[in-house]
């Protein structure tokens, strides 16, 4: 069983959700805490321009079991309860600790929006647009490290990047697909090598003005031709 870990109502764990469902691929979903409301979040960034597939139609499609966080004691029940097959890091807003990261028999995956190890952090994609690289996504293993864990696969993601919002708002549709792809070798019992990452780059978050800056990078048409080349013909 794939087992989906996030935070109740994030924006990322309801795209893959919606696109795990949409491939009639059978998941649980532990879902902690609660997302900040979306209108202060990513989806105001890319207001009339990306909309994940809501919370409550989610729930009538997929079992979800909501705690308040991974360290609940009744959580740690869960978990030890059964045999857990491959989990699905899907925002959880927790560093998670090596002893839940056991309780699953094939390990958690973590999709990471950048070509690790080079660009670890939450502005992978911005960074890897300033240094004029193709924004990559990295399928890695699950440790206690930040964007640490050992490499399965990485992919060139498909992206629109006619504007700024418009590369956010087709990011995790982009990372949905990675995602569900990896999850149909999991069903069809296909196993995932991997190796480690070695020495690496953690990139700092980019405030306010530095993403008004790469924003307006977007404005300039050498940019999107310069993104554009590196897009795969498939994805």
């Amino acid at each position: 069983m794939i087992t989906l870990l996030t935070k109740y109502n994030s924006y990322i764990g309801r795209e893959y959700a919606s696109a795990l469902i949409g491939a009639g691929i059978n998941f649980v979903i532990l879902a902690f805490g609660d997302h900040p409301p979306v209108e202060e979040t990513e989806e105001k960034r890319c207001a009339g321009i990306w909309t994940p597939t809501s919370m409550s139609e989610i729930e009538i499609a997929r079992r979800v079991l909501r705690f308040r966080s991974t360290n609940e004691l009744s959580c740690r029940r869960y978990l030890q309860t059964g045999e857990l097959g491959l989990g699905i890091q899907g925002d959880v807003g927790e560093i998670l600790d090596t002893g839940l990261i056991k309780q699953f028999q094939s390990g958690i995956i973590n999709f990471h929006p950048g070509d690790l190890p080079m660009y670890r952090g939450c502005s992978a994609p911005e960074w890897q647009i300033y240094e004029e690289k193709p924004v990559v996504c990295t399928a890695h293993f699950l440790d206690e490290g930040i964007d640490t864990g050992d490499i399965i696969e990485k992919r060139v993601l498909k992206l629109d990047y006619n504007s700024y919002h418009q590369m956010r708002a087709s990011l995790y549709p982009a990372v949905a697909k990675f995602v569900v792809d990896l999850s149909k070798q999991y069903d069809t019992n296909q196993t995932f090598s991997s190796v480690s990452q070695g020495k690496g780059c953690y990139r700092r978050p980019m405030d306010d003005v530095a993403l008004r800056h790469i924003a307006e990078i977007f404005d300039k048409a050498r940019t999107k031709l310069l993104m554009t080349k590196f897009l795969p013909s498939s994805n």
